[in-house]
């Protein structure tokens, strides 16, 4: 992410906190097809891939070791 480069990933709720639709394509990874589909997407569309390459750059600069501990506690706070 920080590389910016957009992001195939594995639509599960332990991403939900960090990927999302402007910086990542998110997909059963248990299915072939859905990879497929995500990396054609990305090789045919050069404006969807320099947006969500351009997304990631700029989420990735929020994602500072201090601001993961706040999203932690807060998270553990949630379900206690």
């Amino acid at each position: 992410m920080s590389c910016g480069l957009p992001i195939i990933s594995s639509d599960l709720p332990c991403n939900e906190d960090i990927l999302n639709n402007k910086n990542a394509i998110l997909i059963d990874p248990e299915n072939t097809t859905d990879i497929k589909n995500a990396i054609l997407k990305l090789y045919q569309d050069e404006k969807l891939l320099s947006d969500m390459a351009e997304a990631s750059i700029k989420y990735s600069e929020s994602l500072t070791l201090k601001e993961r501990a706040i999203k932690i506690v807060d998270f553990i706070n949630e379900k206690n």
